[in-house]
């Protein structure tokens, strides 16, 4: 099985410094990197596709998928994702390497977006019947936060409160 990311990269002008599009690197886990330009909704971006092999075989996610189905007696029903083991998934500090390294070359900030959860893509009938069995090719997902909290020190006092 492959799991198939697709990411927007900004700056765009990345794409002029990179002598040649597509650009395409191979990572020690295994991930094949493609840099090109396409159309995005209303302009060129610049994408990078990542495709990395999972040889470890997929967890079938029900309860807590994060998707469901509204019937009509207003319950929702979960649907099943496929999970890639912990440890076997990709590893965005490899890639967080390549996005710094580019930084680094053209002296510029780089930054992507990922579009979308991905995709699997299966490559025997073992794992085709498996997507088919499950519904969907969108590999499961956990819902993440990032929180931040900034604080200051202020001395409140009668001499600086205004009614």
């Amino acid at each position: 099985m492959i799991l198939r990311s697709v990411y927007t990269v900004k700056p765009k002008s990345l794409a002029k410094a990179l002598d040649e599009l597509p650009l395409e690197l191979d990572l020690e886990d295994g991930s094949h990197l493609r840099f090109s330009e396409e159309m995005g909704k209303e302009e060129m971006e610049l994408r990078l596709l990542r495709e990395l092999p999972i040889s470890a075989p997929l967890e079938i996610e029900v309860e807590q998928s994060g998707w469901s189905v509204p019937l009509d007696d207003g319950t929702k029903v979960p649907l099943p994702r496929l999970r890639v083991p912990d440890g076997s998934g990709p590893n965005r500090h490899q890639l967080d390497d390549v996005i710094d390294g580019l930084s680094f070359l053209i002296d510029t900030p780089v930054h992507i977006r990922q579009v979308g959860r991905g995709k699997l893509i299966p490559e025997n009938r073992e794992e085709i019947d498996l997507i088919e069995g499950v519904g969907s090719d969108e590999p499961f997902s956990a819902t993440g936060l990032t929180m931040s909290i900034r604080t200051t020190s202020l001395e409140v006092g009668a001499g600086n409160l205004q009614a």
